[in-house]
């Protein structure tokens, strides 16, 4: 247990102390959220509070679990967990009931920062519930910013993101070494584990592969005025757009050089050619995954790119332009037999196993829509453990926390490839289209759709696939939201 800071208060004596999930005074922690929770959205909220592995808020898997002690009981707490590189994401910030309105939150997630940022993060993320406005106060007043329209109702946007900047590497101390830039760069090909928003792709010529050197579709690419004159007038005239990018790992988008380079892939090479069709500089501002589609509403972002799969609930609030087909899948640790080699039609087939996938994707949505398959087909329910990040999927498989990952069609058909990964790819369960990310009703819509088109049609568009070794997600031609494929 490690004391972080005496706090004196009212001629009292506060101490934080860093505690794992298993201490015994984060009890009514866990009990008072899972109950408050319970009580403002009708279900019970308790699950909930195990999604995440309670290793993940340990100082070795860069997260921690603190509580606030008043004379030694705890009145307060609060966590973070590992959100990438980067990024730390508060989680289960919480006031006892007997000692609201005395700003012990407010203090909670001071300190939470304080560590975040001795630890070497630069960013904290978070998500409230939108039927929790004194939290969403909480986080305006601590200066963060809100992802998602703050006029809109909150419960037509679902949880609400926030993001506060802690500083540059440079003014924080202890943060991450170049050497340990490098070694996770030097990994990137073996962490291929896709969230259908990561950023990642797969392919078939062979998995992975990318063009000989000097290979540039996109150098050829000329402006085309019939295209550029869909654009609305003063977004010619500014010709600029602002796109919020997810760059996880190759093939789809990643930095082969460093952060202080440009990032290539699949992704970025398709954004590049549209934006040189429609005559407009794109302003890259990358972006974590799940923070992009909220912040388009926002209008912090024009477009949306990171392998956004189309379904029907992100169709209520988000227009897509199609570019790529890609879906889910699954695999399986190399030589593991509880599934044999076996294609997954049916998630009854999992029943009993631990699967692993991405946070907020659309694989999450689908395990926990459908996990009451098993209890009506008579069988054991299977458990689902969320990551935050592809390599933290990948370590849980080779090391046997996870019996299956669910993934990208394409992603996981190209890390199988790696033989390092040493995983199995056991085909695809669902098909999705894949698309650039707008608001809704955004005016860009019909451009991007021709300009995509127009790739397709003068070759372009098969060169950058074929250089980014994922033919096997061509698409025909770009539609505006289509249905999601049943």
């Amino acid at each position: 247990m490690t004391s972080f800071a005496q706090l004196p208060y009212r001629n009292t004596e506060f101490t934080f102390v860093d505690v794992p999930v298993s201490d015994p005074r984060v009890r009514p922690l866990l009990r008072e959220l899972g109950d408050e929770y319970s009580a403002r959205y009708g279900r019970d909220a308790h699950a909930e509070l195990s999604r995440y592995p309670d290793e993940e808020f340990t100082a070795p898997h860069g997260g921690v679990l603190l509580l606030l002690l008043e004379r030694g009981e705890p009145v307060a707490g609060g966590a973070f967990r590992r959100h990438d590189d980067a990024t730390a994401e508060l989680k289960r910030i919480w006031t006892h009931s007997a000692h609201r309105r005395r700003g012990l939150a407010r203090r909670v997630v001071a300190e939470l920062e304080r560590v975040a940022r001795a630890r070497g993060y630069r960013r904290v993320y978070l998500t409230t519930g939108p039927r929790q406005p004194e939290a969403r106060g909480l986080y305006l007043a601590a200066g963060y910013t809100p992802l998602f329209d703050t006029d809109a109702d909150p419960e037509t946007i679902g949880p609400l993101p926030f993001e506060k900047h802690l500083g540059t590497p440079q003014d924080l101390p202890g943060f991450r070494t170049r050497l340990h830039r490098a070694v996770a760069l030097a990994l990137l090909p073996l962490l291929v584990l896709t969230a259908c928003g990561s950023g990642d792709t797969g392919g078939t010529a062979p998995a992975g592969a990318r063009a000989a050197a000097g290979d540039d579709p996109v150098a050829d690419v000329r402006k085309v005025d019939s295209i550029a004159a869909l654009l609305p007038a003063d977004v010619r005239e500014a010709g600029t757009l602002r796109v919020g990018s997810s760059v996880g790992f190759p093939p789809g988008a990643y930095y082969p050089n460093g952060t202080d380079k440009d990032p290539e892939g699949q992704d970025i090479d398709l954004a590049d050619a549209v934006g040189k069709v429609l005559g407009l500089e794109l302003q890259r501002q990358d972006a974590s995954f799940e923070t992009i589609l909220p912040a388009l509403g926002s209008g912090k972002y024009d477009v949306g790119t990171g392998n956004f799969g189309v379904t029907e609930e992100r169709l209520k609030t988000i227009d897509f332009v199609t570019y790529i087909n890609d879906g889910q899948g699954f695999a399986v640790r190399k030589g593991d037999t509880k599934l044999g080699k076996q294609k997954i039609t049916d998630l009854v087939q999992l029943c009993g196993l631990t699967i692993g996938t991405g946070a907020g994707t659309t694989f999450e949505a689908t395990l926990t829509a459908q996990k009451g398959v098993c209890a009506k087909a008579g069988k054991k329910p299977y458990d689902v453990k969320v990551y935050a990040e592809n390599a933290a999927t990948l370590t849980a498989l080779q090391q046997g926390r996870i019996d299956v990952v669910m993934s990208t069609i394409n992603g996981l058909r190209h890390q199988a490839a790696q033989p390092a990964s040493q995983t199995e790819f056991l085909g695809e369960f669902h098909r999705l289209d894949v698309g650039f990310a707008f608001k809704k009703g955004s005016p860009l819509t019909k451009a991007f759709q021709a300009a995509v088109n127009e790739l397709i049609k003068d070759g372009v568009y098969a060169r950058i696939l074929e250089k980014w070794g994922t033919t096997a997600s061509a698409i025909d031609a770009s539609e505006i939201n289509p249905r999601e494929h049943l």
